[in-house]
């Protein structure tokens, strides 16, 4: 069996600590748009549960999906606040 490993995987102990003291939990509804293709966003966000639906637009069209993210395998134990 492999072992998937993330970006969160790779940093070191200090950097997660850094990262947590600037995150909080948030939970969006199934078919939310949380931010929008060419647009800043000014946060990051941390998938521990759940799709994430990747998009785009197309002028005179319905958008066009490019791609899903699937579940995470487990929720980093780093994370205080798992669903």
């Amino acid at each position: 069996m492999t072992t998937r490993r993330t970006l969160l995987d790779e940093l070191p102990q200090e950097a997660r600590a850094r990262l947590l003291e600037c995150s909080r939990p948030v939970r969006f509804a199934p078919g939310t748009r949380i931010f929008g293709q060419r647009r800043r966003t000014g946060r990051f966000w941390i998938v521990q549960a759940g799709r994430v639906g990747l998009d785009v637009r197309v002028p005179g069209r319905r958008d066009a999906a490019v791609d899903t993210l699937p579940p995470p395998p487990h929720a980093p134990e780093f994370l205080p606040h798992a669903p």
